[in-house]
This record gives structure tokens, C-alpha cells and sequence, in this order.
């Protein structure tokens, strides 16, 4: 066996015992293509953060406790936004900007139509809520 053969397989099983994969190509064309490919667990990665991300100027009520749970609902107008079939707990962000110098914020509400609010997300704020007793989100400015 040539030297850089036994050298390859060295690392191969170093890698194989550390619990990482080795990769020989056949060629040094291939080797440089297999380098430009991003790993697929980084493009899962990826896709994953930038589908959890609220969107620049709304409030998002995702579908758990964490930002890699996905959006469920967007909400992007001020007022009030009816809730049904939503429990648990919760991620809310509030990524609402400043509008004509006002600051936008998002209450958490007890009954439907934006009535009996006791939770305020300042803008740029975020938390986790226990959603069994909220019934609507109010959107609005101060």
C-alpha cells in the first residue's frame, strides 16, 4: 500500500472514531467539487432560520415555544386579531418598527376583540405565553 494511501485511511479511521465521515475521491477534480457543496445539514440549518424569523414590521405568534417551532400567525395591522384553536405555550415576537415617531406595541388579551388585555410586548420585545386564556392580540401605538 503507497504511503498517501495508508495516510488517507489513518485519517479516515480518525475521523470515523471520532464520530465524523471522511470522504476519498478518485480525483482532485472531484475532491474540489465535493468542497463547494455546502453540507446538507447546513442548508437544513439555513432554511430552518430563515423560516423562523418574524418578518420586519409585523408581531408573529408561533406554532411553539421557540422560534424553530415556524410562524403561525403574522399579523401585520394594528387593532384587534381574534384567536381560535390556539393553546400552549407560545413564542411572540414583536418586530414592529417606530411609525411617525410613535412606538408600536402588542398586548395579549382575555377575550376577543382586544378586550381585557394583560400582557404588553414592548416593540422589539419577545416571550413565551401560556396562550389557554388568550383570546386575541392588540396591535397598536403610543
Amino acid at each position: 500500500m503507497a504511503k498517501s494511501a495508508r495516510s488517507v485511511l489513518s485519517a479516515a479511521f480518525l475521523l470515523a472514531a471520532l464520530g465524523a465521515t471522511a470522504a476519498v475521491h478518485a480525483s482532485p477534480a472531484a475532491a474540489e467539487s465535493a468542497a463547494r457543496k455546502p453540507a446538507a445539514g447546513a442548508m437544513s440549518a439555513l432554511a430552518a432560520k430563515s423560516a423562523a424569523a418574524c418578518p420586519s414590521g409585523a408581531v408573529c405568534l408561533y406554532r411553539g415555544s421557540t422560534a424553530g417551532s415556524g410562524i403561525q400567525r403574522t399579523f401585520w395591522t394594528y387593532g384587534a386579531h381574534n384567536l381560535s384553536n390556539v393553546y400552549g405555550n407560545r413564542l411572540v415576537v414583536n418586530n414592529q418598527h417606530p411609525d411617525k415617531g410613535k412606538h408600536a406595541w402588542a398586548d395579549l388579551c382575555w377575550e376577543y376583540g382586544g378586550r381585557d388585555c394583560r400582557v404588553w410586548i414592548p416593540m422589539g420585545g419577545s416571550g413565551v405565553y401560556n396562550f389557554d386564556p388568550i383570546d386575541s392580540i392588540l396591535l397598536g401605538l403610543h
